[in-house]
């Protein structure tokens, strides 16, 4: 059983360039190698860099099981700063082998294919809690 604080950070395309924050929070509780994670993030600048959005940081390396994700995450609530389409949601999921999550957006009204949320979607004052369970290595 552990327990300890992290730094998660957003990226953009791969970069975190010109990204500053009000709040970057992270809690874990790791029993065995099951690992819950509770995070929140607040932009204060996105910065200038597009692409697709990852939150990196996570406390340990997800298990590599050759799918392509390795957990589901929970978006718990998001305020402000963020441009989804009408009747959206977010997900996500921490890439299989990896310590990222990557972001994406789901339509109520299709939900069929998640699509990548990108830096495009961002603004300066964007908040998220979000929370994760995934097996580490």
């Amino acid at each position: 059983y552990e327990e300890g604080t992290f730094t998660p950070a957003y990226t953009f395309g791969g970069s975190s360039t010109g990204i500053t924050y009000y709040a970057q929070l992270g809690r874990y509780t790791k029993i065995g190698r099951i690992v819950i994670c509770d995070i929140y993030l607040g932009l204060t600048d996105k910065g200038s860099e597009s692409g697709n959005v990852r939150i990196t940081g996570l406390p340990f390396t997800s298990v590599a099981h050759g799918q392509n994700t390795s957990a589901i995450v929970n978006i718990g609530a998001y305020t402000g700063g963020w441009d989804l389409s009408a009747e959206a949601h977010f997900t996500g999921d921490i890439t299989s082998g990896a310590a990222l999550i990557a972001l994406r957006e789901c339509v109520f009204s299709t939900d069929v294919n998640a699509v990548a949320v990108t830096a495009a979607m961002a603004t300066d004052d964007g908040q998220m809690y979000l929370s994760v369970t995934y097996e580490a290595t």
